[in-house]
């Protein structure tokens, strides 16, 4: 059943990043800049707490701009389990700093609208993660 969340979960990941690459705004850009900021400059604080939460906000914010209420909300309710699962695993932030170019990558190919480059850098980051 693990495995069974784990690929609907990367299956969730990559296809909202490539719904945002589509639908995304200039406002929903500012957002994920300033989150993606946040999210390294925490991380490199060493707070995990707030790394999490900042690397679970960067991705909401990913799912708030692909514009499907649907995918927003179910996200949501997995961001649930993904900010557990940082917990359980006593993720540092190391890993966060770690996966920072992945992220900017990700950022960059939404504001391109490469939607198919948003897919597959969504995909290796959500492996990244498992």
């Amino acid at each position: 059943q693990k495995s069974l969340m784990q690929s609907s979960k990367r299956l969730l990941e990559a296809k909202i990043a490539e719904k945002a690459a589509s639908h995304r705004s200039a406002t929903d850009i500012r957002r994920m800049k300033q989150l993606l900021a946040r999210r390294i400059a925490v991380a490199r604080q060493g707070h995990n707490a707030s790394t999490i939460e900042a690397d679970v906000a960067f991705h909401v914010s990913i799912a708030e701009a692909a514009g499907n209420d649907v995918l927003r909300d179910l996200y949501k309710t997995f961001a649930v389990q993904v900010r557990q699962s940082f917990v359980d695993q006593d993720t540092d932030t190391l890993s966060f700093i770690q996966t920072h170019a992945l992220h900017e990558q990700l950022l960059q190919c939404i504001i391109d609208r490469d939607a198919a480059g948003a897919w597959d850098l969504a995909k290796k980051i959500t492996d990244r993660k498992e």
